[in-house]
């Protein structure tokens, strides 16, 4: 049995809202925010995802007298960068369309542990590509590339393995080494209009 609507109109209680001043981010997360009458100790709700700086007018809002949340950052005056925070992780989704991300300055990517991309196709354009690790590893099924110069340097040892490998230059091809050792399991080829030995 249900109570009677009149009484439960009656304990009701209205939400409440205030627009304060962020003062100070204590030890537990929580916040410090001056609302002009009443100073308040209240965390962030979980739908604010920019977390509120020192100095930011911020709107502080509950359904009692007690509890309050800071529901939205609405000023920043001093200025600086937004920092969106989830504490318990972040999943963004696009159910349609895309989803972009552009910057007229610099873009950091950052993980702890793994940095994963995946999809259909992975497409870079970039002026500089720089890539520094301690292991690369690249597997595919073919490897394709094209330019105009490459500089190669290996330090200590470098190994081909092939089952079929065919080097061609158009111009010229120099082998060079304190020792250079051919040698083949049934044929060695050498051919040419002129050949100098020694």
């Amino acid at each position: 049995m249900g109570l009677p609507s009149r009484m439960v109109s009656s304990l009701h209680v209205p939400p409440l809202f205030w627009q304060g001043w962020v003062k100070a981010r204590l030890e537990s997360g929580q916040f410090e925010v001056d609302c002009g009458e009443r100073c308040w100790i209240v965390p962030q709700a979980v739908s604010c995802l920019v977390q509120p700086q020192v100095g930011d007018k911020v709107w502080v809002g509950g359904a009692d007298g007690e509890q309050a949340y800071v529901f939205a950052v609405l000023e920043r005056p001093q200025g600086g960068a937004l920092h969106l925070v989830a504490e318990q992780g972040l999943h963004v989704q696009a159910a349609q369309g895309g989803v972009h991300i552009q910057s007229e300055a610099d873009l950091t990517l950052q993980a702890g542990a793994h940095l994963r991309q995946s999809g259909r196709e992975v497409s870079l354009t970039a002026g500089t590509l720089r890539i520094l690790s301690r292991v690369q590893e690249t597997v595919s099924d073919r490897l394709s590339q094209v330019c105009n110069h490459v500089f190669r340097l290996t330090e200590k040892e470098e190994r081909w393995r092939g089952g079929r490998m065919d080097v061609q230059a158009q111009h010229q091809m120099r082998l060079h080494a304190r020792h250079t050792l051919m040698s083949a399991r049934e044929l060695v080829k050498v051919d040419a209009d002129q050949i100098h030995m020694g």
